[in-house]
């Protein structure tokens, strides 16, 4: 039985984001069928990141979805790791709210 079309939008953003991740001279975990509450583990200089990652149709949608991280994070709040949730939107781009900034657009 193959994935499903959501899973493999979901894995492909996933491996998107640790390959820029890497880029940026951080060390990324892929949390692959985890089920957790990130879907890739950053690590740098700064400190830790714990990423959650979804693939959505819209900008309103992407935007909702962050808002609704923004006001219940999937951990408690600390200084020791920050917290992301990245958005994408197929032909529009990358919506990233964390714990720590606000919501922005990486085209």
């Amino acid at each position: 039985m193959s994935p499903n079309r959501n899973y493999i939008k979901g894995r492909k953003l996933e491996y998107e984001l640790k390959k820029m991740y890497e880029e940026l001279g951080c060390t990324c975990l892929r949390t692959a069928g985890s089920h957790g509450f990130a879907d890739l583990v950053v690590i740098n200089k700064a400190g830790v990141m714990f990423v959650q990652a979804k693939v959505c149709k819209s900008e309103t949608e992407a935007k909702r979805m962050i808002t609704r991280f923004k006001k219940s994070p999937f951990l408690a709040l600390s200084d020791r790791y920050e917290q992301v949730f990245v958005v994408k939107v197929p032909r529009v781009g990358l919506f990233m709210g964390s714990t720590i900034e606000q919501v922005i657009n990486v085209e």
